[in-house]
């Protein structure tokens, strides 16, 4: 029985680390370096004012169409004629955002069914939302369920499609998941009167935040280990580097003053031993000198 529920728990484990995105990144030596340099040559202030301006543009073109007034439904389609500015100005935005992302990540070459998993965007959410508003109340809250569970398959579809670009994949699932997600969940919450809907859907975006702060933790602390271990082993080569350059330098003083076989000889014999022992270090760090050596060989020195 025990050995059943361990085998179970490395299951939920394996899928769990499966189906989390940000899990499954990489980042590329040269976006380290450039994120090096970028730390290293820009001031704290630029760093503040890009996030909270990038924004920007798309809140205001947002804002400069919902600013077109509309006459009531009741008054037709004559006195709302302002209504289709509205509607292409907003598709004409949309679409050129879609494929000017389409440019930047597909390559340039057919199509396949996974590489046209935006348009499954655009199809799943609309045919959910339209299907959410034709069910009965009584079952609109185990409906909403599913809006998690959706925005989690179709995270996976289009990190797994843009798997090539491993720098770019938390930028380009915010941008066509998160915000598809984000956008149909406040419309299913605008159109049910039940008030076990909202707090469903606010719990499951709640669970799954925690989940991804979580792997998020995880990753943290793995670089931190990381880190310590690399400051570690830098100090560690430090000073052997440091033991090796005395050693070299007390065997070129006696090498420099020794012209003939004679009382220096053991000295300078006791030297290279010493310091023949000391290697340059490669990969981890591994004790090449023992203590023993250490001790005989000085007090070979002494003698001398």
């Amino acid at each position: 029985m025990a050995q059943l529920v361990v085998f179970l728990q490395t299951k939920l484990a394996t899928l769990w680390k499966t189906v989390q995105v940000e899990l499954q990144g990489a980042y590329s030596v040269e976006r380290v370096k450039d994120l090096l340099n970028y730390s290293n040559k820009v001031s704290g202030l630029r760093v503040l004012v890009v996030p909270l301006f990038t924004p920007l543009p798309s809140l205001i073109l947002v804002t400069v169409v919902d600013l077109v007034a509309l006459r009531p439904a009741t008054e037709g389609i004559r006195a709302n004629q302002l209504f289709f500015v509205r509607a292409i100005v907003s598709f004409w935005i949309a679409t050129v955002m879609t494929y000017t992302q389409f440019k930047h990540i597909v390559a340039s070459m057919p199509l396949s069914i996974m590489q046209t998993c935006q348009e499954l965007l655009i199809t799943i959410y609309p045919v959910y939302f339209y299907l959410f508003r034709r069910i009965p109340e009584r079952g609109k809250t185990g409906f909403a369920a599913l809006l998690p569970i959706i925005k989690l398959i179709m995270r996976n579809i289009v990190a797994k499609t843009v798997g090539h670009m491993h720098d770019e994949i938390p930028e380009i699932v915010t941008i066509n998941v998160e915000v598809f997600s984000a956008l149909f969940v406040s419309y299913c919450m605008q159109n049910t009167p039940s008030i076990q809907t909202t707090p469903v859907l606010m719990v499951a975006d709640a669970l799954q935040m925690t989940a991804s702060l979580y792997d998020i933790e995880i990753i943290i602390q793995r670089l931190k280990t990381i880190r310590r271990q690399m400051r570690v082993d830098m100090a560690v080569t430090n000073r052997r580097s440091r033991r090796k350059s005395d050693f070299l330098l007390a065997q070129d003083i006696v090498n420099r003053h020794v012209f003939t076989e004679g009382i220096f000889s053991p000295l300078s014999k006791s030297i290279r031993q010493l310091s023949s022992t000391v290697q340059p270090l490669s990969g981890t760090v591994k004790a090449q000198v023992t203590t023993q050596e250490h001790s005989s060989a000085f007090s070979q020195l002494d003698r001398s």
